[in-house]
């Protein structure tokens, strides 16, 4: 029965991530989660406003100008490419795609109104005409406890 439910969620994960490549899905999305940490990618961002595997850019209102005009900014898009050119179809844990992310980027940083938020949230209700985006995917966390599981 566990050999089973094994092979029946290795399937369904492979089926999910579309992956074609001999390399396992749990590596696939360990090496997207990396790009979160990597050294390279994040060095002069401050913590505290670093986009999170959940989805979250928790930046201040009065933080939107540091944010936006120094390597917060640029940062955070090149771990977006990171995390893109691994898993294109990656899924944060707050049910974003990397497009409702730079989406909130670009808002978020924009001389409008919307300038300063940063609430993910808000962008996934207006994509989807009003409501939330919900869709059967990828969530990273799911997937890593299965693989953990799986172990």
């Amino acid at each position: 029965m566990a050999l089973s439910l094994a092979l029946s969620v290795s399937l369904l994960v492979l089926f999910i991530c579309g992956s074609t490549s001999a390399q396992n899905p749990f590596q696939i999305v360990s090496k997207a989660v990396q790009c979160f940490n990597n050294q390279n990618v994040y060095r002069r961002c401050q913590e505290d406003y670093r986009l999170s595997p959940a989805g979250n850019i928790n930046v201040p209102s009065e933080a939107t100008d540091a944010y936006c005009g120094g390597p917060c900014l640029i940062e955070t898009k090149l771990v977006l490419d990171c995390v893109d050119g691994i898993m294109s179809n990656f899924v944060f844990y707050n049910r974003a795609t990397i497009k409702n992310i730079r989406s909130t980027l670009v808002s978020g940083c924009s001389q409008t109104s919307r300038r300063g938020n940063f609430n993910v949230a808000d962008y996934l209700e207006e994509s989807n005409g009003g409501e939330k985006q919900y869709k059967p995917v990828y969530y990273i966390w799911v997937l890593l406890a299965l693989g953990l599981l799986m172990l």
